[in-house]
């Protein structure tokens, strides 16, 4: 919230706890903590326009691309596909399992929700 809300503090009990998003705080530390790339691995912005930030994380063996729609209307976008030294042909949404084929280095038809983002990971030919 607002000041001073933002400066309260942590409410203990359980019971008053938003779960649905501390499971899904709790479902991205377990990807960061299983990838490397998502830690260690080159990072590329992609996109910065507007409510919408993408970027790319990467190394040797693994590429994710990252979006979010911080607005309030929903966004259609597409996005260059960095190689990191790895072909990319296909990326699906870790939480979702869509698959999003890449064309000419990159891919289109990105359906973004209000206040939501995407998770995307290269799938191996």
């Amino acid at each position: 919230g607002k000041d001073p809300d933002m400066r309260r503090g942590m409410i203990w009990d359980p019971s008053r706890w938003n779960g649905g998003l501390r499971e899904y705080i709790q479902r991205c530390i377990a990807l960061r903590r299983a990838h490397p790339a998502l830690r260690a691995g080159s990072y590329e912005t992609l996109l910065a326009s507007g409510p919408v930030y993408a970027f790319a994380r990467g190394d040797d063996n693994e590429l994710f691309i990252i979006a979010f729609n911080t607005g309030s209307e929903p966004v259609l976008i597409s996005l260059p596909v960095p190689a990191f030294r790895l072909p990319v042909t296909k990326l699906r949404d870790v939480w979702q399992s869509s698959v999003y084929a890449v064309v000419d280095a990159s891919i289109s038809g990105i359906k973004l929700a209000p206040r939501t983002g995407i998770i995307l990971s290269r799938i191996a030919d």
